[in-house]
């Protein structure tokens, strides 16, 4: 269940989405952009990362595996009840969102809240993240049995 202000909604009996739908969502796919990148596996791609969210209104996350960047800026024609000021003449990706193709519904707000595994909003986030990763992998490595050494018959 899902409350908004005035709007209660159980996304399990939401079979079209409509204005009301959108509205109680509150047009979260008009306030974000988000596009995946680069899993930061090498020093290059960590500060790519690190550069990012030295950014105002970006965050990356790690949503199923995969990377993303997200830039948090409303969609210049969001109007202030939540509806598109170019609703009949919206780009495809606009009209296209919110649908998959076999036409079920599948946007924002039926993964409403987000299970993120990782969202990350600062530099200090990420940093943390990647020295815990490096820490893990270091015990990981210390608790490997050591290799018996060869020997040679002389």
């Amino acid at each position: 269940m899902i409350d908004k202000g005035a709007f209660k909604l159980d996304f399990s009996k939401v079979d079209k989405l409509t204005k009301e739908v959108c509205i109680a969502c509150g047009a979260k796919c008009c306030n974000n952009i988000a596009i995946e990148i680069e899993a930061p596996s090498n020093a290059e791609y960590r500060e790519y990362i690190r550069w990012y969210l030295a950014h105002k209104n970006v965050s990356v996350f790690i949503e199923d595996g995969s990377w993303y960047i997200e830039f948090h800026t409303q969609c210049k024609e969001l109007l202030p009840d939540k509806t598109c000021g170019i609703y009949e003449n919206r780009p495809k990706m606009c009209k296209d969102y919110g649908y998959d193709d076999d036409g079920d519904i599948n946007c924002f707000i039926s993964k409403f809240p987000f299970n993120y595994e990782h969202e990350f909003h600062s530099l200090e986030e990420f940093d943390e993240y990647i020295a815990e990763q490096n820490r893990k992998r270091f015990k990981k490595y210390k608790k490997r049995k050591p290799r018996k050494k060869k020997t040679t018959e002389k």
